[in-house]
């Protein structure tokens, strides 16, 4: 088969879980990719040089800080990128009959659905939350052109494929749960020690405060915090000695999260579904102005290994009180991480 899978350009997670569908896909068949997120991510989680056409079909949420969205300029954004889609239809279809598609499958943009309808050929929608629901707790108006625009487009996707922490979409037709996408990671501690000298007896905790950095953590907090090492994809001004800074691409994201003891990090599909099929514990700061957090918010209290600390302290780097507290929260259920492999075999399907 031959696939065109359009991923969204939103952050790094969806390209993450994308990805690791589209490394079981490419055992078998040609997978084309639509997206503006980095090769090096795509080629890092896939495993090999992907046939990435860097375009951008979705706009996500423009951000003023990690937690912080604008919302009049993010629906200002959505409706210029409706225009272009809309006038870029054609050569969507010219790619199609060049490339002699056969499914297309999209993570998690609406525009795609549209392009397979035209096309005569069958969707797959893969997620966990749609753009419609995001934006309706934005515009609260089941009537605005935005919402009634989003929920004709979701509502062309042949098959839904669903994975945990998921929002309730009912604008997505077919939907099947499927297990997390997610990567279980090998445990690099003792490489990791050695390299960055890391006393063994520390905690080490993986800290993630969003695609913006983290430039509000204060080092002289993080610096006074005994027996635990922290280490990021993200450099702090003036890291103390217990704060370590890696380089995106210089270890597998999986392995790192794997090796760590905990996880304090900004909640989002990629990170969270790591952290959980890795069992590392998570702390996590409330992140109220998206609305995919509520579900990850109701997942946390089912899996009882994760502990909520206030915005103000998880941004300065006030985290003596909540690492002390983590102790007590163990995980009391356990996630299996096959979502890619079904992903797959109900693609084959069409």
């Amino acid at each position: 088969m031959k696939i065109l899978y359009y991923i969204s350009s939103h952050g790094f997670g969806h390209a993450a879980r994308a990805g690791q569908v589209i490394r079981e896909l490419i055992k078998d068949h040609t997978v084309y990719i639509k997206s503006m997120a980095p090769k090096w991510l795509l080629q890092q989680v896939i495993g090999c040089e992907p046939l990435l056409f860097p375009r951008q079909y979705d706009t996500g949420c423009l951000q003023l800080t990690n937690m912080d969205v604008d919302i009049d300029g993010t629906i200002k954004r959505y409706l210029e990128q409706s225009e272009n889609n809309n006038s870029c239809i054609n050569e969507e279809i010219s790619f199609i009959s060049d490339h002699k598609i056969n499914v297309i499958a999209s993570d998690i943009a609406s525009f795609p659905f549209v392009v397979a309808k035209k096309a005569s050929l069958p969707s797959v929608f893969i997620g966990n939350f749609t753009w419609k629901g995001i934006y309706q707790l934005y515009l609260k108006n089941d009537s605005h052109p935005v919402i009634q625009e989003l929920t004709e487009q979701y509502g062309m996707a042949d098959q839904s494929l669903i994975t945990p922490m998921a929002m309730d979409m009912p604008e997505l037709n077919n939907r099947k749960k499927i297990n997390l996408i997610a990567r279980r990671g090998k445990n690099i501690r003792d490489e990791l020690n050695k390299k960055f000298n890391i006393p063994k007896e520390n905690k080490l905790v993986f800290f993630y405060a969003g695609n913006l950095g983290a430039g509000n953590v204060r080092s002289g907090l993080i610096g006074d915090i005994p027996d635990h090492t922290f280490i990021s994809f993200y450099p702090i001004d003036s890291p103390p000695a217990n704060y370590i800074y890696l380089e995106n691409g210089s270890y597998p994201h999986h392995d790192v999260m794997s090796s760590s003891d905990l996880a304090m990090i900004k909640p989002g599909y990629g990170m969270i579904s790591e952290a959980l099929v890795n069992k590392v514990q998570i702390i996590y700061p409330p992140r109220e102005d998206f609305a995919e957090y509520f579900a990850f918010k109701k997942e946390f209290e089912i899996s009882g290994g994760s502990l909520l600390i206030e915005r103000e302290d998880f941004e300065k780097g006030n985290w003596q009180k909540s690492l002390s507290q983590i102790e007590d929260k163990k995980y009391n259920k356990n996630y299996s991480s096959n979502g890619a492999e079904e992903c797959k075999k109900i693609i084959e399907r069409f």
